[in-house]
């Protein structure tokens, strides 16, 4: 998939984890997308500290949406089931963001499943839910990343 995104600029992508990352740049957002799928699949980057370092930032700092969507659930995938106090309380502070887009909180919300390492058939009533935010959100659950006095 990310190699139908990046186009003529998936050779460049596959050719050293440098050259994927240096699309991340770009100003257009389908090649930073390729890119974060291009380090996430191709280069296999699932828990690498300076992948989810460059999620973080791109979750806050990245213009579009879809870019910023696509790396928090990066990120989560990173800290998948650690249940980081860091990550969640960044991610659950997204997801209670009224000035934030929906689509953004929605992936954040299931974001939070993933990094707490729920079961499976939570990640997907949450995913269900996602026409239903911020309706559908187990605000009780949000709250427990944001209590934690640290």
């Amino acid at each position: 998939m990310w190699e139908r995104c990046a186009g003529s600029h998936a050779e460049r992508m596959r050719e050293s984890r440098t050259a994927a990352e240096s699309f991340l740049g770009h100003p257009d957002p389908n090649l930073r997308r390729a890119a974060l799928m291009a380090l996430r699949s191709h280069w296999g980057l699932g828990r690498d500290k300076d992948f989810a370092a460059t999620c973080e930032r791109l979750v806050f700092e990245d213009p579009d949406v879809e870019v910023r969507s696509l790396a928090i659930g990066f990120l989560s995938l990173c800290y998948s089931g650690s249940d980081d106090s860091h990550v969640g309380r960044l991610t659950a502070h997204l997801v209670v963001d009224d000035s934030a887009p929906r689509e953004l909180r929605a992936t954040a919300y299931r974001a939070l499943i993933v990094i707490r390492g729920l079961p499976t058939r939570a990640f997907t009533a949450a995913f269900r839910s996602k026409s239903r935010f911020p309706e559908g959100v187990d605000w009780a659950f949000v709250d427990t990343f944001l209590d934690r006095g640290e």
